[in-house]
């Protein structure tokens, strides 16, 4: 596998991030981010991102995924809102996210399923959240909603985040819930998750 990735800011209110990859005799892929911050007294940004993928295998089709979020922040609250939307007919191959199970990365992630559904061939995914700290809290709560053009496929999903940070001689500890509802247009695979986490940073 070859891979290089290049992040800069050529200004202060841009920044730029661009990653390629080769997985040999399997897919290539690039994938490119900015993000732009305006120059306006409210803090907000608008980005966009971009994947697309060449399959080795001439059976699967070479869908792109493109995407692009808006946000502003006013004093410990911010709002964003996200749209991305994948190529290609119900049936196709996703598009290439990437290797591992981490490479998940896009507008309209989520906690429980990550959002890999947006990935799928021709779906439109949005999602609009909140992020708020205040104090020793930190949390966000999400909606998020894939349209997958295929027939049971449809996904609403609920996520929140909670972590809080423990003051004086705790500093070092954390503790994290995270609750999320799955809302399945095929109604058997509804579900609820509940993870909780107990960190401690050295």
């Amino acid at each position: 596998m070859w891979f290089a990735q290049i992040n800069t800011s050529p200004s202060k209110i841009i920044k730029i991030q661009a990653q390629y990859a080769n997985v040999v005799d399997e897919v290539k892929a690039l994938y490119t981010d900015i993000k732009y911050t305006l120059p306006i007294p409210l803090k907000s940004y608008i980005a966009a991102q971009f994947y697309t993928n060449s399959w080795d295998n001439s059976n699967f089709a070479n869908n792109d995924l493109f995407g692009v979020k808006v946000g502003a922040s006013h004093k410990n609250f911010e709002f964003f809102a996200a749209y991305t939307t994948a190529s290609g007919s119900e049936g196709e191959h996703r598009v290439f996210r990437g290797v591992g199970q981490g490479a998940y990365y896009q507008f309209t992630t989520t906690t429980k399923t990550a959002g890999v559904a947006a990935f799928e061939a021709g779906t439109n995914s949005y999602q609009i959240g909140m992020e708020y700290k205040i104090t020793q809290l930190d949390g966000m709560i999400r909606y998020t909603s894939f349209d997958n053009p295929e027939v049971g496929k449809d996904l609403d999903e609920w996520t929140l985040n909670l972590v809080y940070n423990f003051p004086g001689s705790l500093k070092n500890c954390a503790l994290s819930v995270d609750f999320s509802v799955l809302d399945y247009e095929d109604n058997d695979k509804d579900a609820t998750d509940l993870r909780t986490k107990f960190i401690y940073k050295f």
